[in-house]
């Protein structure tokens, strides 16, 4: 690794004399420039090195600038590293075409050096920060992990879970300033050139807190004060959520994701829903991160029941790089991958799949994969709930008798050249008694159409992929227009990302209805009598009125006391609050709050744990102390980066009424702040009580 303390800037241009004239104007920023004249030398240098920013020329033989900049966005290294393209042509096609490619600014020729060096300084800057809170995080991380192993060494767990929690205090609080502050500052109106990197770096700081999770989650489970929440959810919307969630990182890549449930599965359970949910985005993730083409399928089905449990096989395979056999086992390790190379192509820490793996058997169940390399791999799980009380999906809108009135015996041709998703669409209209008519690829649906369009069984609506070899599903679409009265009745199946672009293009007569992949059952009926203008049936029982929506404004302004010793985290929440038309007022440490609080009258209380001079706890027992039994009693809720196991217990023991975990969030944090202080009567004013 260089020794050189000096950033990299990347110029890009095929003509030697302007390669001088820009590092004539840039050597002033005291940085490291390095000059190439090929898109493919630059592509070369991106393989080994990182950069704060690259300057591209436009016009260039052999691979123009556009070209070049369309593989270093293809790749994970240099996906989000700013490019400036620099060109003399001022077409707004081109700058346009820069702009689509993920360019933050297309500049004209000749450049203003002031400008070029100005712009080129911010990229330096972002850059220069992002290192530093990536290595001043990697170096608290490390050196908790040492610290802890040598702790636990010499005290066992006791200590060593001790140590977890302060380091958890400690990293949270700035990883909750670096979250909420950029939170903030992309709710302001800036450019979209510093939106970008504001979110850039919101996302690395949630991808570090996520890796902060998992060390805890390690530590509680290897020290046996990990505990399963008990409570009545249903399964089928956890597994729905899961591939709605990861689905972009998918498609991004060209993939397909697939979830195969039957309609009638059986999903009122009791469990750990997040936790559940934890297992399927870790097995799903990882499938989507080792694979370069092909698919990702999440399957689940019941493998035993009796009339009070319910055992669950489950799976996820994948068309990716495969595991060795040697390997299938020791992937189940903490801090264990297949090898040193995965880690370094891939990222990830190799904690994942130990703690899914730790879940799941907490779970009564096993985790396992089947696998060979080069040929994908098949993550297997199964696990034990109790049934709840509450009816099945089976009585649910899309699973009943009753949910396809209107359409049964229809014909509805599947085209989609995917086989999962064939079988998958399949299944669900079979079980709702309608007749699928398969075509695996455009010629071969056209051909059907054509053949039943004056036949006793015409086909009465189509489900269309956008994606088959050689057509586009857009361009399908009108050719479907142009040889039948079916176009008004297709259902294009389209990634989230072509929503905008398929929902902007023209097409003369009746337009095509969108639905998102992953298809969700309950989403495709309703779609499917949009197109064949079936009225949704009116069920009889289970109809319940919805609730109306939770107003956006707060019923009336708050006066907040915060307590609270970090100065950003005083900053952040005074702001998210203010927002609200709130007035906060902030305390430095426990004994001012106390004080604060003896003084004047406020209706809610926003108490940090840990704080210098008086912490949380005692804070909140000597308030509590004061006020009389009959009197109104102060809302007090606990702002704490404690995360461990008890933490929140050992808050509300305390008298505190209300807990929220650092990092905040801020929509919980004001849901907790508006839901507790106006549920009482303010405290009295203590000076206007004794005159």
């Amino acid at each position: 690794m260089s020794s050189d303390p000096r950033i990299n800037i990347l110029l890009v241009d095929d003509v030697p004399g302007k390669l001088l004239a820009l590092e004539a104007v840039l050597e002033d920023l005291g940085q490291r420039l390095v000059s190439v004249t090929s898109g493919r030398e630059a592509l070369r240098r991106l393989l080994h090195e990182d950069f704060a920013v690259i300057l591209l020329d436009v016009s260039m033989p052999d691979m123009d600038g556009f070209e070049t900049a369309a593989l270093i966005r293809q790749r994970k290294r240099s996906e989000h590293t700013p490019i400036l393209f620099i060109t003399a042509q001022a077409d707004e096609t081109h700058a346009r075409q820069g702009y689509s490619l993920g360019a933050v600014d297309y500049i004209l020729a000749p450049v203003i050096p002031e400008v070029l060096r100005a712009k080129v300084s911010v990229f330096v800057e972002l850059y220069r920060m992002q290192e530093q809170v990536r290595k001043q995080a990697e170096e608290r991380i490390a050196l908790a992990e040492e610290q802890a192993l040598r702790m636990a060494a010499e005290k066992a767990n006791r200590s060593k879970n001790e140590f977890v929690a302060n380091i958890s205090h400690e990293l949270r609080t700035p990883m909750g300033a670096i979250l909420g502050m950029t939170e903030l500052a992309l709710e302001e109106p800036i450019s979209p050139t510093v939106r970008d990197y504001l979110q850039v770096a919101h996302d690395a700081g949630k991808l570090l807190l996520g890796l902060l999770n998992e060390i805890l989650d390690v530590s509680r489970l290897e020290s046996g004060k990990f505990s399963l929440e008990s409570a009545a959810f249903r399964l089928r919307p956890v597994l729905e959520a899961t591939l709605k969630t990861l689905a972009p990182r998918a498609y991004e890549k060209g993939l397909e994701i697939v979830g195969e449930f039957p309609v009638d599965l059986p999903d009122a359970v009791l469990g750990d829903s997040l936790r559940i949910r934890q297992v399927l985005m870790n097995l799903v993730g990882n499938a989507i991160k080792f694979t370069r083409e092909g698919e990702v399928a999440l399957r689940l089905s019941v493998q035993t029941e009796t009339p009070e449990e319910l055992t669950y096989l489950g799976s996820v395979s994948d068309t990716g790089i495969g595991i060795a056999p040697e390997d299938c086992e020791r992937i189940f390790a903490p801090f264990t991958q297949a090898d040193s190379s995965t880690s370094r192509k891939f990222g990830g820490t190799g904690l994942g799949l130990a703690i899914a793996s730790d879940l799941v058997q907490m779970m009564g169940g096993k985790l396992w994969v089947e696998s060979r390399v080069g040929s994908g791999s098949t993550f297997f799980f199964t696990m034990r709930l109790k049934r709840s009380a509450a009816p099945d999906a089976a009585a649910s809108e899309a699973a009943t008798p009753i949910a396809a009135e209107g359409l049964r015996g229809a014909s509805v041709l599947i085209a989609d050249p995917n086989p999962a998703m064939r079988r998958m669409l399949s299944a669900t209209l079979t079980s709702w008694s309608l007749q699928p008519v398969i075509a695996r690829d455009a010629r071969e649906a056209l051909d059907t159409i054509e053949s039943r369009e004056w036949s006793a069984h015409p086909i009465r609506a189509l489900l269309v992929d956008t994606h088959f070899p050689g057509v586009n599903g857009a361009n399908f679409a009108d050719m479907i227009l142009q040889k039948s009265s079916l176009a008004s009745r297709t259902l294009l199946l389209t990634r989230p990302v072509e929503r905008h672009q398929l929902t902007r293009r023209e097409t003369p007569g009746p337009a095509v209805v969108l639905l998102d992949k992953p298809v969700l059952q309950h989403e495709l009926l309703r779609s499917l009598r949009q197109v064949c203008g079936v009225a949704t049936p009116q069920r009889v029982e289970g109809k319940s009125a919805s609730k109306p929506p939770a107003s956006s404004e707060p019923r009336r302004p708050l006066k907040v006391l915060v307590a609270d010793d970090t100065p950003a985290n005083q900053i952040m929440v005074r702001r998210i609050l203010e927002k609200r038309g709130h007035r906060v007022t902030v305390a430095r440490d426990g004994l001012e709050a106390v004080e604060l609080a003896g003084r004047d009258r406020f209706d809610v209380v926003l108490m940090d744990v840990q704080m210098p001079h008086m912490d949380g706890f005692k804070a909140t027992s000597t308030i509590r102390s004061r006020e009389s039994s009959e009197g109104p009693r102060l809302a007090i809720i606990a702002l704490t980066a404690h995360a461990m196991q008890g933490d929140q217990e050992r808050c509300l023991a305390a008298g505190m009424d209300g807990y929220v975990a650092k990092p905040i969030d801020s929509q919980a944090l004001i849901a907790a702040v508006e839901d507790w202080g106006t549920r009482h009567p303010a405290a009295i004013d203590p000076l206007a009580s004794s005159a």
